[in-house]
């Protein structure tokens, strides 16, 4: 990672003064990013020197003349068109036609290509014949699908297209263009591709989180339909390092539990959070749940419940109270071992409160009137409001009535009074 940066930025290492940039990367590492050792038609794409699974027996100096002055730097540069290995004979011809100019004509040049042709030797001898077999050229020509054509090897005249397939088989491929981020765009003409080569485009799947809040709603079971999905193409398959699929965290198996395989444009900021957390806890639920069912003898539905945060109508300043009584975590006075007997109080004394019970009567009575008319018209203008059922509203307006000033300290006053007899918290 240090020299990837160092390339970018021309400096030794990342400045100490980056300490966000440094902690980002130092996070990028810790997921210890790994490659799947499937092949596939991306496989021939992989770079021929560090290679993730095998090493070619080439020093540096040697890796260095074949990735410089041969251009050979990828396992796809080893095939010839038909997809075979070039032979000995046409390796001959190329290391004396790639020797440097200063050598041409001379004894050096002889003694450059005789070099080049042991090291061929050593590199045919380590290389995994597997992860040479080219698999077959399809054109992919199904509907919708992003295609790239070209003429020739080197692909000078490629164009991409997106394929369009009609009821009777005709296909018609559309031109379109890249912008800088990747993303394909119609110009509005087609290619005529007959007699050229047809080849699948890489493709990354880019999603954009919404990070919507959660509703008290047992019917929203995934949050990635949150998610909006764009098509970014990065090349050709084939001839693209780092493919998108493939790769995944040293932490989680390669494939996903529909046995899909994983994917680099996986690691949202949400899949990695949740990949953190499963690994910290290991499927654990807070200990919290537990004892306030303890506490109310019954199963709480503690996904509504959990579900009560981050909403439309509260802030992290808000919400700070409330989770920490969640939690279980807020100051009540029988957490005082010398406190008075008349003095203490407990967690589940605090929606027994006559200040809780006098703000949420005012809730209540609001709702009737027009604080709920109100709020909801305002909710209207905003996206997805109408999902703001009255009584979550009515709920919220409550979390909101407790304010962070008054909740560690008026309403942990407990009145027993308002007929809930001590218990311990």
């Amino acid at each position: 990672m240090t020299r990837l940066i160092s390339k970018i930025t021309g400096q030794a290492d990342i400045p100490k003064q980056a300490r966000y940039a440094r902690r980002c990367i130092r996070a990028f590492e810790d997921l210890h990013i790994t490659q799947h050792d499937q092949i596939s038609v991306d496989t021939q794409a992989d770079p021929l020197f560090n290679n993730n699974f095998f090493d070619t027996g080439l020093d540096a100096a040697a890796a260095k003349q074949w990735q410089a002055r041969l251009d050979t730097t990828q396992l796809v540069d080893l095939l010839n068109e038909d997809g075979q290995l070039f032979t000995a004979q046409e390796w001959h011809d190329t290391f004396h036609a790639m020797a440097p100019t200063r050598m041409r004509g001379k004894q050096r040049s002889h003694e450059w290509a005789t070099a080049r042709s042991g090291e061929l030797a050593t590199l045919s001898a380590n290389l995994p014949t597997e992860r040479l077999e080219m698999a077959a050229m399809d054109p992919y020509l199904v509907d919708g699908a992003y295609v790239g054509v070209f003429s020739d090897r080197e692909a000078s005249d490629l164009k991409y297209a997106q394929v369009h397939t009609a009821d009777d088989g005709e296909c018609t491929l559309h031109e379109v263009w890249i912008d800088l981020s990747g993303f394909p765009h119609l110009t509005g003409d087609t290619i005529y591709w007959p007699n050229k080569h047809v080849i699948e485009a890489a493709l990354w799947i880019t999603r954009k989180e919404r990070y919507c809040a959660f509703r008290d709603n047992s019917n929203h079971e995934d949050e990635d339909e949150d998610e909006e999905t764009r098509i970014a193409i990065a090349g050709l398959r084939g001839h693209v390092f780092p493919a998108d699929e493939g790769w995944h965290p040293a932490a989680v198996s390669p494939f996903h539990d529909d046995g899909t395989t994983r994917k680099l444009s996986d690691l949202t900021i949400r899949n990695i959070t949740r990949m953190n957390t499963n690994v910290k806890i290991d499927g654990a639920r807070p200990n919290s749940e537990k004892a306030w069912e303890a506490r109310f003898g019954r199963p709480l539905p503690w996904k509504s419940i959990w579900r009560s945060l981050n909403t439309e109508l509260s802030d992290p300043t808000e919400e700070h109270p409330w989770f920490k009584l969640l939690h279980r975590g807020t100051y009540v006075r029988n957490r005082q071992s010398q406190a008075e007997a008349s003095r203490r109080g407990t967690h589940r004394h605090l929606r027994g409160s006559r200040q809780h019970q006098r703000r949420r009567r005012r809730c209540l009575a609001g709702r009737q009137g027009g604080l709920f008319a109100t709020a909801q018209g305002n909710l209207a203008k905003q996206p997805k409001a109408s999902h703001a059922e009255p009584n979550v509203l009515c709920r919220r307006t409550c979390q909101h009535a407790s304010q962070p000033s008054p909740l560690p300290s008026s309403l942990t006053c407990i009145d027993h009074s308002a007929g809930v007899p001590p218990a311990s918290s």
